[in-house]
C-alpha cells in the first residue's frame, strides 16, 4: 500500500466524518476501529465532536493518538461545535403559533454548514476516502435542490478522495 507523507505524518486511508454523538453511531465507530486495527496498514483517522469524545470516552479506549498510530482521532474546532449546535437549533425551532417548523428553521443551512466543515477538516487532514455517517441527509438535500450532475460534482470535490 503506498503511503503519502504530508507534514510529517502519513495520509489516512480513510477519514470518518461524524458531527453527531448520540444513537448507534458510537457503537458503529468502535467495531470500525476495531476491525481496521486487525486489518494492518493504513490509518483510519476519526473527525468527531468534543461532546462524542466527552460523552464516548470507550470508542477510542486503549489506543494511542499520536502520528504513526492505525488510529487517529481529533475533534474539530470549539467555535465549529458552537456553530453545529447554534445551527441545529434554529432547524429545529417550531413556530409557537402553528406548530410547524419555522420558515427560518434552514435544514439547509445546516447541511451547508456541515459541508463546509467537511471541507475544511478534509483539507487540513488530508485522506484517500472520507466516510460520511449521515451521507443520507446530504442526499437528502442534494435531491431537493441539484440534478444528478451536480450532486455528482458536489461530492467529488476533491480530486484525490472519494466521499461514500
Amino acid at each position: 500500500m503506498l503511503k503519502v507523507e504530508l507534514g510529517g505524518e502519513f495520509v489516512a486511508e480513510l477519514t470518518l466524518f461524524e458531527l453527531w454523538s448520540g444513537g448507534h453511531t458510537p457503537n458503529y465507530i468502535r467495531w470500525l476501529v476495531e476491525a481496521w486495527q486487525s486489518q494492518g496498514p493504513g490509518t483510519l483517522r476519526a473527525i468527531i465532536t468534543n461532546r462524542f469524545l466527552k460523552q464516548h470516552e470507550y470508542v477510542f479506549r486503549d489506543l494511542l493518538n499520536v502520528p504513526g498510530s492505525v488510529i487517529r482521532w481529533t475533534a474539530i474546532d470549539d467555535a465549529d461545535e458552537v456553530a453545529i449546535e447554534a445551527a441545529r437549533t434554529r432547524a429545529q425551532a417550531v413556530d409557537s403559533a402553528s406548530g410547524k417548523a419555522s420558515e427560518t428553521a434552514g435544514d439547509d443551512t445546516l447541511l451547508s454548514l456541515y459541508w463546509t466543515l467537511l471541507q475544511k477538516y478534509g483539507r487540513k487532514f488530508p485522506s484517500r476516502h472520507i466516510l460520511l455517517m449521515n451521507l443520507d441527509e446530504y442526499l437528502r438535500q442534494c435531491h431537493g435542490n441539484l440534478d444528478s450532475s451536480a450532486v455528482r460534482r458536489r461530492l467529488a470535490s476533491s480530486d484525490e478522495t472519494d466521499i461514500v
